[in-house]
């Protein structure tokens, strides 16, 4: 496997997809989309010399998966990791970790005291338009009703301060 060797990667059971394809069509999706997306395949597991299940295997989001999304691996990666939004933000730092979070504190921060006349104007300086809307595009058309809160990454691209989100689970 060419994305996985002497890598950490994550595995889904695909117990909700009965159909086993919705992984698949989705990560295709945002790849031909041109949206950043993990590389992921389907594994049988064998537990004990017996069929445990077929899983999804995803590339664990890191450096190596900024540089293949061709985005800055110098960047800041967060994972969501709460069924919620404060102001501080509930993410984990991915890359970088010992520079800390004031970035994203200050992002969101900014964002949540930002009146509702002022957002446009806000998300335009602050991310890359064409990559938000083609995140929330591939949300929509793969019917996937818990990514505002916690499977998605927000990544900063320090080196033109603008922020996207990734998909995630």
């Amino acid at each position: 496997t060419r994305v996985f060797t002497n890598s950490p990667n994550n595995q889904n059971s695909l117990w909700v997809d009965k159909s086993l394809i919705r992984e698949n069509m989705a990560w295709s999706l945002f790849d031909e989309m041109g949206s950043p997306n993990c590389f992921h395949e389907f594994v049988r597991i064998h537990a004990n010399g017996a069929y445990f299940g077929l899983y999804a295997a995803y590339e664990h989001p890191d450096e190596r998966f900024l540089e293949r999304n061709e985005l800055n691996p110098d960047g800041n990666l967060y994972k969501a990791t709460a069924s919620r939004e404060e102001t501080t933000g509930v993410y984990e730092k991915h890359t970088n970790e010992e520079s800390g979070s004031a970035d994203l504190t200050a992002f969101l921060s900014t964002m949540h005291s930002t009146a509702s006349a002022g957002l446009a104007s806000f998300f335009q300086q602050r991310t890359d338009p064409d990559l938000i809307i083609e995140y929330q595009m591939g949300q929509t058309l793969i019917n996937n009703s818990d990514y505002p809160h916690k499977n998605h990454y927000l990544y900063h691209d320090t080196s033109t301060d603008r922020w996207i989100v990734t998909s995630w689970d």
